[in-house]
């Protein structure tokens, strides 16, 4: 059967390689989330430093953003998907081999720049397969899988601590890494053909400074990068949190490690959906609605007094942070030229990056200083927000005129691409 993009055979089992490409990375992160209480005793390291070692990866992941997204719009995204799964593989391997508080450091930032050419690579292969109506949920859709990893990740990454030890569970990770690079190089054909999101275009720093340009790049960024506070703090401290604070066994945390990232798989793959069916062209309505809610569930954790108590606030501000998660990642499909697509998301993505090296250190040290969490989820609700500040600012949101418009598109998101 021949490979093309309006077979929905071959578009789906792409969907599915990158699907369970972007599981993977989460399980990965997930894993050195879960084994830094097990880590930083062996290695002994402080808080601190601890939120330093969670930190670094972002650091190295998003300074890759825009060089990943770059290549992938200049020659394409195959290659960019397989070389992120290799290089990260390699590195997750090299985790379980660190001797001391440099060592790690120094992996994990490499770590970090080997995974983040992968976000715009793969957000690219969707625009390559599938037709723009299905780009937008699609896409929306697929960044569900970042919470459905994370979600499965304490059942598989806990018994693997418990029973083999964190170093023999990122060789294991590395090699699931390697054998889903293998199968993409071989069932992925290299190029296809789509009218709207070529390769080989003149990628430049013009075009770079173009979309820069944007009013929608930035009102994406500054949400995106405050939604991450919120996202990437939680992620990167509450294995911690309940291990330490709460005195929760590791092998008791699986389940209420899990269900926040239940609800935002959830809220995440509904996303793109609920914005075609009811809240197109009232995204910003939408995102607004969510964040609301969204703080209110962090000052719940704020005032919690009990553990369950936390655990229910985080589940609802997972749901309703994935909600805008979900919508930042669907507005580009109608904000951005889709030839330009890679570079476009990894712009977006690059200020969501940014704030997980911000997020995990700055917890950390207030952690040290103040010993208390309240003092962090209340801090949380500052970023929560902000977002919604942002977006509020930048008013209506600009769209970019589909093809076959002849309407100028609402708003000032005008872009030459000849």
């Amino acid at each position: 059967m021949p490979f093309n993009s309006k077979n929905p055979v071959s578009k789906w089992w792409v969907f599915a390689l990158l699907y369970a490409a972007w599981c993977l990375s989460f399980l990965d992160r997930s894993a050195m989330n879960m084994a830094a209480p097990v880590i930083v005793g062996d290695l002994h390291i402080s808080p601190v430093r601890q939120g330093m070692v969670l930190g670094i990866f972002y650091l190295g992941y998003a300074f890759m953003q825009i060089p990943g997204g770059w290549m992938s719009d200049r020659y394409g995204p195959k290659w960019i998907v397989i070389v992120a799964l290799v290089v990260w593989s390699v590195f997750t391997m090299m985790t379980g081999l660190t001797w001391s508080f440099l060592s790690l450091i120094g992996v994990r930032i490499l770590f970090g720049l080997g995974e983040g050419i992968f976000p715009g690579a793969s957000v690219k292969s969707i625009y390559q397969y599938f037709v723009s109506k299905e780009r937008g949920s699609t896409t929306a859709f697929l960044m569900s899988s970042n919470f459905v990893g994370s979600m499965i990740a304490p059942f598989i990454i806990i018994p693997l601590i418990y029973y083999m030890g964190w170093r023999a569970l990122f060789v294991v990770m590395s090699g699931v890494g390697m054998l889903l690079a293998a199968v993409y190089a071989l069932s992925v054909p290299a190029r296809v053909k789509s009218s709207d999101t070529a390769v080989g275009v003149p990628v430049n720093w013009h075009t770079i400074a173009t979309l820069f340009r944007l009013r929608e790049t930035w009102r994406l960024v500054g949400i995106f990068f405050c939604i991450s506070l919120v996202n990437k703090g939680l992620d990167t401290w509450m294995p911690s949190y309940l291990l330490r604070e709460c005195g929760i066994s590791l092998k008791s945390a699986g389940f209420l490690l899990s269900a926040p990232y239940l609800s935002a798989g959830i809220a995440t793959a509904l996303g793109g959906w609920v914005l075609m069916r009811y809240f197109r062209d009232r995204e910003r309505m939408f995102m607004n609605v969510n964040i609301m809610l969204l703080c209110l569930a962090l000052a719940g954790m704020y005032c919690a007094s009990t553990v369950n108590e936390v655990i229910l606030c985080e589940v609802l501000v997972y749901f309703f942070k994935s909600f805008v998660f979900s919508t930042i990642m669907f507005l580009p499909s109608r904000t951005m030229p889709p030839v330009f697509i890679g570079l476009g998301i990894s712009i977006v993505n690059f200020g969501g990056q940014t704030a997980g090296f911000v997020s995990a250190p700055l917890i950390g040290a207030i952690l040290g200083f103040t010993k208390s969490y309240s003092i962090v989820f209340l801090c949380l609700v500052g970023a929560a927000v902000g977002a919604m500040v942002i977006n509020m600012a930048y008013g209506r949101i600009a769209l970019y005129p589909a093809r076959g418009e002849d309407r100028q598109p609402r708003g000032s998101n005008t872009f030459p691409i000849t």
